[in-house]
Formats: C-alpha cells, structure tokens, sequence
C-alpha cells in the first residue's frame, strides 16, 4: 500500500496551522528549588513553591515591522487556578522585569482586572469588569510601532485602548507570571504565544 502526498498541499497546511504560528517560548529554568513546570500534553503548568516571578517567555525581543504604522501583536490562551489574584497573565516589556514600561493584562493590584500601558513609571490603566480568568481565555496584545495605541483583548473582544503611556518596541513577550505567590498557572501549549493568522 503506499501513501500518495500532496506537497503544495502539505505545505500550505502547515503554513496556516497554530503550531507554525507559535514564537518560541523560553521555560523557567532557574532556581529549580524554587518552581516547576510541568507539561500534560495540552497544557504548560508554572507551579511556584517559593515567593519568585518566574514567567513564560520568548527571551528575544520583537519589533513589528519598518512601517511607523505597523503592529507588534501576539496571543497566548492561559487560565488561572480559584485565586486569580495578583497575576500577570500577558503583557509586552522591553526584558522581562522591566515594569517601568509595562504593556499587558493583569491582576497585579489584586481583585481588579487590569488593562495597563506604562512608559517610563508613568501609567494608563483601564479596569475591567465581568472578567473570570481561572478559565481559559485568549489574550491578545496589539502594539503600534509609534507608541500612538495600545489595543488589549480577551477572546477576540477588544477590552480596551490606551494613547498613552505607550513604550517603546522591541519587547519580549511574557506569560504566566505568579508574581511572587505560590500557585499553579497554565499556559495551553500548542499554541503556547503565537501570533494570529492573518
């Protein structure tokens, strides 16, 4: 028996796949006393057993493209364990620990659902209500290259836009940060942060 393949057709499936839209993710890997991660097959699970800020990231910094217009945007569809506290679930920073100029969603002030672009320390923040991030969701981030607009979005639906307090690219891009509280957060991977199709 033998198998007849279609190469244009292989190609073209494995161009507009979600794997091949995923940017390569960097995991946690230091102190190893301090956090694991664990993979089941579908989802990435970051558990901290010591009061540290591990995040998953790309470890290489992305600008869009040469266009003043263009934008940098990227996905990852996370959820959080009951205590959706104190998280920052996805944001953009220049490297990672760079809040200063912070772009991302989060729950860093506590029960509030944040929207939040800061440049230099100096911040927007939009609040958002109706929000339940301990299951899963897509998030979405969408940086113009000139620092005019800052688009956030949860599932599809843009939640919010700032014009202000917009950093500057190239930014790595991160997830899944516990932000020093010992907790279990899940990345689903494939598609792990990726990039949507056009």
């Amino acid at each position: 028996m033998s198998i007849t393949i279609d190469k244009k057709l292989l190609r073209e499936y494995l161009a507009f796949t979600d794997f091949c839209s995923s940017l390569p993710i960097s995991l946690p890997n230091y102190y190893p006393a301090s956090f694991t991660w664990t993979y089941d097959g579908e989802w990435i699970a970051i558990n901290t057993i010591a009061a540290l800020y591990p995040a998953v990231r790309t470890t290489v910094a992305y600008e869009s493209g040469s266009l003043v217009t263009s934008y940098l945007e990227a996905c990852a569809n996370i959820k959080a364990p009951a205590n959706a506290q104190s998280i920052y679930y996805f944001f953009f920073e220049p490297q990672k620990a760079d809040y200063a100029n912070y772009q991302g969603l989060d729950t860093r002030d506590g029960a509030a659902y944040n929207a939040r672009s800061r440049a230099a320390g100096v911040e927007t923040l939009t609040v958002l209500g109706g929000q339940d991030w301990t299951v899963e969701r897509k998030f979405k981030l969408s940086h113009q290259k000139d620092q005019t607009d800052m688009y956030f979005y949860i599932d599809g639906a843009e939640v919010a836009h700032h014009a202000a307090n917009i950093s500057a690219q190239p930014f790595e891009i991160c997830a899944c940060e516990p932000n020093g509280v010992l907790r279990t957060i899940y990345l689903r991977y494939p598609k792990g942060i990726y990039v949507d199709k056009v």
